[in-house]
């Protein structure tokens, strides 16, 4: 982060604390930079949102997990047979249509409210994301690269773990990063909405709006915010690291 950002952070922070300090932005709708800082202090040391951040944190893992299991074999397949992948393509890009909402009720009913429905819901939808990405990481892959590694004999599976396979990793790596935000905003919004979660960052969200805790509701915000950018960047380093030949 270079002085520049530093210093326009810096006094949008400030403006803020002045603001509501002197009441210009009501206090019932806006929390001071101030009592956020002192509400995440308080929930991740003195409170237990280490509980809850955990909570949220193994659920998100759980739908990730299962998505890329589902996904990555999927996609791939789907783009390396193509006669076969044509036929099941339109399906696949009506079922990533589907706005994760409106499948809350759908897996209510097979799954109940507690954590396998809250589960499934962010591996449903990080499956379509991990697949579709798989699939045209494979069918973009090099075109020269593929015809010269024919022609130096390698076919079939050879050709596919040391040609195709490397060059759809980027696209699967992005799929991933992509799905694994999902997976963590529909676990959080699932905790909050479809009820029979003890514990939760969704859970806390809700009970501190319902309570008008507003210096705790800005807190948790801060902190589910946190969680996914710590998220995306550490999937960046083991992007970064995996696919260290990109762009030779």
């Amino acid at each position: 982060m270079n002085r520049k950002t530093v210093l326009v952070i810096a006094g949008a922070l400030a403006a803020w604390e002045a603001a509501t300090s002197l009441g210009i932005a009501p206090s019932l709708f806006f929390a001071s930079p101030s009592s956020i800082c002192l509400g995440v202090f308080e929930l991740l040391f003195l409170g237990s949102a280490a509980a809850d951040i955990l909570s949220t944190g193994w659920r998100t893992l759980a739908a990730f997990i299962i998505s890329a299991a589902a996904g990555t074999p999927l996609g791939i397949s789907i783009g390396y047979l193509k006669e076969a992948g044509l036929s099941v393509e339109t399906l696949l890009d009506y079922l990533r249509s589907i706005p994760p909402i409106a499948l809350f009720p759908l897996f209510i009913f097979f799954f109940g409210i507690g954590d396998i429905s809250k589960i499934a819901v962010g591996a449903f939808t990080g499956t379509m994301i991990i697949t579709i990405a798989a699939l045209y990481g494979v069918r973009q892959a090099n075109r020269m690269r593929l015809e010269l590694a024919r022609k130096i004999g390698l076919m079939g599976r050879r050709l596919f773990i040391k040609v195709l396979l490397p060059e759809s990793l980027g696209s699967i790596f992005g799929g991933y990063r992509v799905a694994a935000s999902f997976c963590l905003i529909l676990v959080i919004v699932t905790e909050m909405f479809l009820g029979g979660a003890d514990s939760g960052l969704g859970k806390r969200l809700i009970d501190a709006q319902m309570l008008y805790d507003i210096p705790q509701l800005y807190a948790l915000i801060f902190i589910s915010g946190a969680m996914g950018y710590i998220l995306n960047k550490s999937f960046l380093i083991i992007e970064n690291r995996a696919i260290h030949w990109r762009g030779r």
